[in-house]
């Protein structure tokens, strides 16, 4: 009898304990073993870590445990991985710990990463359930790439056009749901709205501007010329909107979103200015492609 009892307790393999509001597992066997809680993960380049815990099986942990890893891939610029040494440390009386691997946004449609985040045996502890095999051993993680190719000519086309005006001026404060026209410029990486501020609707004559990819940041800067307003300021992106001296208005360029490539779409905040330098209206114009 005292033999099958013995026998029964050396065959217990899993036993998993709560703690803190967490699952921990702790897994009774005369030989201790390292192992991974999961095979496969995923995330996209712009989104969270993935985030992957290591698991001591053991009876107890009372000096810590060293655990080695290796993360390798085709392209190790595309992410980061904590520790970065490819040690972790199970803390004493701890029985887990995690490696994080985060991703790196760009701009480059470089296309998918995929990971091996794989353990190796330390100090004599081996890989996988109980010793024996290396289920959970190593770890496949797809980092998904979200940028599309660049092609200047997809942002020619109709839009949404949503304006937000900070105070009234040529129209009363609020936010507008319009449509709009982007077309090619005549100049290369260019583009141009015939109706920038959407001033046909409001009785007063169109003014086309030109939007510039601003070098590989790929962001929409309104272009214009010079202009020295009374007060002395001078703007390099001025672009004449409607009025005669000295009730002259021009539109100026005050910051632009990116242009994001995979939903065609980018937002440009500009003022429209008086002669004398004041500002007469603040606008936010946030163009989606149909």
């Amino acid at each position: 009898m005292k033999k099958n009892i013995s026998l029964i307790l050396s065959l217990l393999v899993v036993l998993t304990l709560a703690s803190c509001g967490e699952e921990e597992l702790v897994i009774f066997d005369k030989t201790p073993f390292i192992q991974l809680e999961n095979e496969t993960g995923q995330t996209t380049e712009d989104s969270n870590p993935v985030v992957t815990r290591v698991f001591l099986g053991s009876a107890d942990n009372p000096n810590g445990t060293t655990v080695n890893f290796t993360v390798t891939s085709s392209d190790p610029s595309r992410y980061t991985v904590s520790p970065a040494s490819g040690v972790i440390e199970i803390p004493a009386g701890e029985f887990s710990a995690n490696i994080t691997i985060s991703p790196i946004d760009n701009l480059a449609v470089d296309g998918n990463v995929d990971i091996i985040l794989a353990l190796t045996p330390t100090n004599g502890i081996p890989v996988g359930l109980g010793g024996e095999g290396l289920k959970f051993a190593s770890k496949s993680i797809k980092i998904v790439d979200n940028d599309c190719p660049f092609v200047i000519a997809d942002f020619v086309g109709a839009y949404d056009l949503t304006m937000t005006l900070g105070f009234g001026f040529i129209y009363a404060a609020g936010t507008y749901a319009l449509d709009a026209t982007i077309q090619a410029g005549t100049l290369p990486n260019t583009l141009v709205d015939p109706d920038f501020g959407y001033l046909a609707a409001s009785g007063r004559a169109a003014v086309p501007v030109t939007l510039l990819l601003d070098g590989n940041s790929l962001t929409a800067v309104m272009t214009g010329g010079n202009f020295t307003f009374l007060d002395g300021s001078t703007v390099t992106d001025a672009v004449y909107a409607y009025g005669n001296s000295p009730g002259q208005r021009y539109f100026t360029g005050e910051s632009a979103g990116p242009l994001l490539t995979c939903t065609t779409s980018f937002t440009i905040n500009a003022l429209i200015r008086r002669q004398d330098g004041s500002i007469g209206q603040r606008l936010t114009l946030t163009y989606t492609k149909k």
